[in-house]
């Protein structure tokens, strides 16, 4: 294990068993995150207490950039990685020209993700 990553994570994703292995591999590195399934209600949160967004693309209730469009607009300033199983090429371009510092395939499992954070 490597030294614990030291952020308030939060991520975004209606893929329960997703966001149960993710938790649970950055729990095994010393990184309790904050999950949520509902793009809606992460859009509600205090982004005072977020260092660090993670948000899948594809979600029922709000696209995970139209999320990172609110939470710019209610002032979080942090980083967000973008975590999708299938991102074409106009939106990675969005999310690129929206300032997200990373797009990783979910294909690519949770450990592909970690390497990410810990690069952010």
């Amino acid at each position: 294990m490597l030294a614990p990553i030291a952020l308030r994570i939060l991520y975004v994703d209606d893929d329960a068993a997703l966001r149960e292995g993710v938790a649970s591999a950055f729990a095994h590195e010393g990184c309790p995150i904050t999950t949520e399934a509902d793009a809606l209600r992460a859009a509600a949160t205090d982004w005072r207490l977020v260092d660090l967004l993670i948000t899948d693309y594809s979600m029922p209730a709000m696209d995970g950039l139209t999320l990172v469009e609110r939470a710019r607009a209610a002032g979080f300033a942090g980083p967000v990685i973008l975590f999708s199983g299938s991102v074409l090429p106009a939106i990675a371009q969005r999310a690129q020209a929206m300032g997200l510092r990373q797009i990783v395939d979910k294909g690519d499992g949770p450990s592909a993700l970690l390497r990410a954070v810990r690069a952010s």
